[in-house]
């Protein structure tokens, strides 16, 4: 009972004693628990977003094109060999019911928006397509651009082609384009494509972009640069096959263009081993160039744009290859400053709805469709394709491009069949070539201020003879200078302020021998003496163009070359954009033109660069204001187009990365920059 009272009386004075308001002396605390202790308790931190894998397959592609069969999601579209129609797509054991079956030549591509850092797949053709092939490649583009190219071999019985693992870096991507092809020679037989199970790996936490004002040393298209840089001089031999360009190679200098602007240039020099490569490769190639305080890399565009040169590039096929995705504008837009339109713009495209009855109608009403075109006005009654050139035309408004449209005398292929066998007299083939001539003419007339004319007009002209019912229309059929003549007459007539161009070809080589005997010095002869007699009679032809496709093994004599530009001069014409070709192929495409080899070859990628750079060499000295290209890449070529793609005539290999070719052309530039 005491104690229940005495705790009683201890616990009133505690209430008491903490209820004072007189300090109390309290033992020392820690103050690290004291601030543990007395803190604000903290919110529980919300978890950052982990990244996670996303199967292609769940997304929607915006494009998906394939070349055989149809686009399939995890199972086979179709029956054959062992494949079963509805089957999950499988190699031995192992399925893939994410799989993407896409048959060569495909193209599948996704928005990435940049929030993905990874792609991975497996690849492989179909084991049960099983043929004598040279199999397929497997490419990935990150916003045009080919960041990875892999050739799988066809299956066999023996070897029923293994998966390959793709693993890449696609950090900030925004746009994913996954392409298989059935490679240089188109052979799409058992391109049973697939892609194994790919998946994306989202990016929750992108890392901010390197600006493009950063320091050189780290501005990521430098690294990308030297690897390419690397690869191309590696195959030209100017450099060891172990040895690698690297930062450390890379020197600063500034330079001035034509026109006075100042820019910063990171560029390296090579000087290599004279046993090798010889001298020719010793130089400074720039990679990247600083301007406005941005480091960028810059094509042939920028370098002839520098020395104030044009520089053009054909549309090799037609408008139809802007619809592969592969072709890239980009490209296109660094390395020409001018658009060459030939097939969309050609009467076999152009009136393409014409029959017999529709040439008949042009001839049988002539003074009443002569009287329109006259007067600027298209002949009506007749259906016209112009949505080729049109849309070829909004593009180089787009890329601020010039236009040459060519040729607008139509020879050879080109001239309509219906003309061709008709049964049309003299008088009646000139109207017909008139009018083709003029009716485009008139439609771009306000747009468009260079047109060849003719071309290639040396051939037909040296031998005198040939099959009239083709390739010879219309200088064999209407007398070769006179039909000219007339040609450049009516252009003028429809377009009096216009540049108009006569192009030929193989006319700066000096020595080419054919199966059937030497046609050079001859084809040089016959030339100078036609356009001399046009120039007698006061044809307007305001310059000439020579295509240029030359051959490794038959090259052309730079003071040879030099010489027959500086005759065109004296003429009085002017030099415009060459068309240059440079072909690798142990034989030249048409024997009746060249089959003889000149000169023996121990690299052929080298020498090709060395004609290419030559030649750029030839057209700078003389001060001409125009160089040009047959083309940009051997993917997108003129020669494999006609069933040539071993001639690998290009400066872009058929990944459309550039070789040895396109760095020394870019060299050269530079080089006549310094110079000044």
């Amino acid at each position: 009972m005491k104690t229940d009272n005495l705790i009683v009386v201890l616990l009133v004075a505690i209430i008491l004693v903490s209820c004072s308001p007189t300090p109390v002396s309290l033992p020392a605390i820690n103050s690290s628990l004291a601030l543990e202790n007395t803190s604000t308790p903290s919110p529980t931190a919300t978890p950052s977003p982990q990244p996670e894998w996303v199967y292609l397959s769940d997304l929607q592609p915006n494009l998906a094109k394939v070349g055989y069969w149809t686009y399939a999601i995890g199972k086979y579209p179709a029956s054959e060999g062992s494949m079963v129609e509805g089957q999950v797509i499988h190699n031995g054991d192992k399925t893939y019911p994410h799989g993407l079956f896409v048959s060569a030549p495909s193209n599948v591509r996704y928005e990435l928006n940049g929030a993905y850092r990874s792609f991975k797949s497996e690849i492989f053709i179909d084991p049960s397509m099983i043929c004598d092939t040279d199999g397929a490649l497997f490419q990935v583009y990150l916003d045009s651009e080919l960041i990875y190219s892999e050739h799988v071999s066809a299956p066999t019985s023996s070897d029923p082609n293994t998966p390959k693992l793709v693993n890449l870096d696609i950090h900030g991507g925004k746009i994913l384009l996954l392409h298989t092809d059935p490679g240089e020679n188109a052979d799409m037989a058992c391109d049973a494509t697939i892609w194994g199970e790919p998946a994306l790996l989202t990016d929750p936490l992108p890392a901010p972009a390197i600006p493009a004002n950063a320091p050189l040393e780290q501005q990521p298209e430098l690294a990308r640069e030297l690897k390419l840089f690397t690869n191309a001089m590696r195959a030209a031999g100017a450099i060891e096959a172990e040895r690698s360009i690297s930062f450390s190679d890379v020197q600063v200098a500034n330079f001035k263009d034509l026109n006075g602007a100042a820019f910063d240039t990171a560029f390296v020099h090579l000087d290599p081993d004279p046993t090798q490569s010889g001298e020719a490769f010793e130089g400074d190639y720039p990679l990247l160039v600083n301007e406005d305080g941005q480091w960028k890399k810059v094509g042939l565009r920028f370098w002839a744009e520098a020395n104030k040169m044009g520089i053009a590039v054909p549309l090799i096929a037609n408008d139809s290859e802007l619809d592969d995705p592969t072709y890239s504008l980009k490209l296109l837009n660094d390395n020409a400053t001018q658009i060459v339109l030939y097939v969309d713009i050609s009467p076999d495209h152009l009136f393409s709805d014409f029959k017999g009855k529709d040439w008949q109608q042009v001839v049988d009403n002539w003074e009443q469709v002569n009287q329109q075109l006259d007067q600027g006005i298209l002949p009506d009654g007749f259906t016209y394709h112009w949505e080729g050139a049109d849309r070829v035309l909004a593009l180089a408004d787009e890329l601020n491009m010039d236009v040459r449209i060519g040729e607008i005398l139509p020879t050879a292929s080109a001239v309509p069949a219906e003309i061709v066998e008709g049964q049309f007299n003299p008088e009646q083939l000139e109207n017909l070539f008139e009018f083709m001539l003029k009716v485009p003419m008139i439609k771009y007339r306000d747009r468009v201020k260079t047109w060849l004319v003719v071309t290639e007009a040396t051939g037909w002209l040296s031998s005198g003879s040939g099959p009239e019912k083709s390739w010879g229309f219309p200088f064999l059929q209407l007398g070769g200078v006179d039909i000219m003549e007339k040609a450049y007459g009516w252009a003028h007539e429809t377009s009096p302020d216009a540049t108009l161009i006569l192009t030929d070809d193989h006319i700066l080589l000096n020595k080419m021998v054919s199966d059937f005997g030497p046609t050079q010095p001859h084809w040089n002869n016959v030339f100078f003496k036609t356009v001399t007699e046009l120039k007698d009679r006061n044809v307007p032809i305001d310059a000439i163009d020579i295509e240029n496709n030359f051959w490794i093994y038959n090259p052309p004599d730079m003071e040879f070359m030099r010489s027959q530009l500086q005759h065109v001069q004296e003429l009085g014409y002017s030099i415009y954009a060459p068309e240059v070709t440079v072909l690798t192929s142990e034989e030249f495409p048409w024997t009746s033109m060249q089959s003889q080899k000149e000169v023996q070859v121990a690299n052929p990628v080298a020498a090709q660069a060395l004609i290419y750079q030559q030649t750029l060499q030839v057209y700078l000295d003389l001060g001409i204001p125009w160089f040009g290209l047959g083309g940009l890449s051997d993917r997108f070529s003129f020669w494999r187009y006609s069933e040539f793609p071993e001639t690998h005539a290009m400066i872009l290999d058929y990944n459309q990365q550039p070789k040895a070719a396109y760095y020394l052309l870019v060299s050269t530039f530079y080089t006549h920059l310094m110079d000044k």
